[in-house]
């Protein structure tokens, strides 16, 4: 009967049903398999099959097995794993670093664009390394303080400088902590990018219009000691025609 019923599963399933009743039967262990069975209604769905063996007089005469349906789980499975595998696609393509931290400060993910980032070549370079030694040493205790607060369930967004003194570079990025069932927090991902080129365009725009501040400055000093001279000459000239005039009526 056993046998028989195989034909009720998916033909891609069928060799691998036989082969563990099969096993099943031989060694007297019974057998738990996952498979695919199509009903009378041609409808498709995914069942849990166990067999025990069954013995009398000390001798195994044969299996009882118990299908389980589990179409509901299993199709909310290979949903999680879509799911998993968009995401995973979207974070290996993105054009910013992704990476994740555990509870310990560690680094425990990151993604291809990351790697560049960094100079590296494998995701191992990185594994297990401290995140905060990846901070300039004077930003550490703000972003130190900014990380446990992530860990408490608070989400931020902050940019610091690399710690490389020989390759100046700077980061904006994120915590953004991930709860798990109980609602606590179980890591944190971030989302970093390198806004060097941002941050030296804006300190050269800085430096650019404290230039021209000083340049105006300095033009309206001038202005106005040019209008000083201006009236200081006009007055010596008024000063001068009155002194002519007094002295004609002297005369």
């Amino acid at each position: 009967v056993l046998f028989r019923s195989i034909e009720f599963y998916h033909p891609d399933d069928r060799d691998m049903v036989g082969a563990l009743v099969a096993e099943g039967m031989e060694s007297g262990s019974g057998f738990s398999f996952e498979a695919r069975i199509i009903t009378a209604r041609n409808n498709l769905i995914w069942v849990r099959a166990v067999g025990n063996p069954v013995h009398e007089n000390n001798e195994l005469v044969g299996l009882r097995g118990v299908i389980q349906d589990i179409t509901d789980r299993q199709q909310a499975v290979n949903s999680l794993k879509e799911s998993e595998t968009r995401y995973r696609t979207l974070v290996e393509h993105a054009p910013f670093c992704i990476h994740e931290i555990d509870l310990d400060g560690k680094i425990i993910s990151m993604n291809q664009s990351g790697l560049k980032m960094l100079d590296l070549e494998r995701e191992e370079q990185v594994l297990g390394a401290t995140y905060l030694n990846s901070v300039a040493e004077e930003d550490r205790d703000r972003i130190g303080t900014l990380m446990q607060r992530a860990f408490e369930g608070h989400e931020s967004v902050f940019e610091f400088p690399g710690s490389d003194e020989s390759d100046p570079r700077y980061f904006s990025s994120c915590f953004v902590p991930i709860k798990g069932k109980d609602d606590t927090v179980e890591r944190l991902m971030g989302l970093c990018e390198d806004v060097t080129e941002r941050k030296l365009a804006e300190t050269e725009l800085v430096k650019h219009q404290n230039h021209l501040e000083d340049l105006v400055s300095l033009r309206t000093e001038q202005l106005a000691e040019s209008q000083q001279h201006a009236e200081d000459a006009s007055q010596a000239k008024s000063a001068e025609h009155a002194t002519i005039k007094i002295g004609r009526a002297h005369v």
